[in-house]
């Protein structure tokens, strides 16, 4: 038998960092990043990271390839978001790297 582990408690909104949001219409619970872009006196003078959401692969019985919509319910990120890179870790987990659904 597969050991299995549950993975539940990472990313749960009421007793940690999570949130709620929906992911292909599916509602699931998740660590959202903002990302962070700012200037600095490099040479190109700007850097940024990219929106993230991370959840577990199996809530995401809508699916989470490029393109699907992703809205973050509370928090300062709250808003519309499309996927632009799913990295699923192999464990269990998945990072969606987004972009605002502008």
């Amino acid at each position: 038998m597969a050991f299995e582990e549950d993975l539940s408690s990472f990313v749960d909104p009421v007793s940690g960092f999570a949130v709620n949001a929906t992911v292909g219409g599916v509602s699931v619970s998740g660590i959202f990043d903002g990302g962070y872009a700012g200037n600095n006196a490099s040479a190109f003078g700007v850097e940024s990271t990219s929106p993230s959401f991370t959840c577990e692969v199996s809530k995401l019985t809508g699916g989470y390839d490029e393109d699907t919509e992703v809205v973050i319910l509370e928090g300062s990120g709250a808003g519309n978001y499309i996927v632009r890179d799913p990295e699923p870790d192999g464990l269990g987990m998945v990072t969606l790297t987004l972009s605002k659904d502008e």
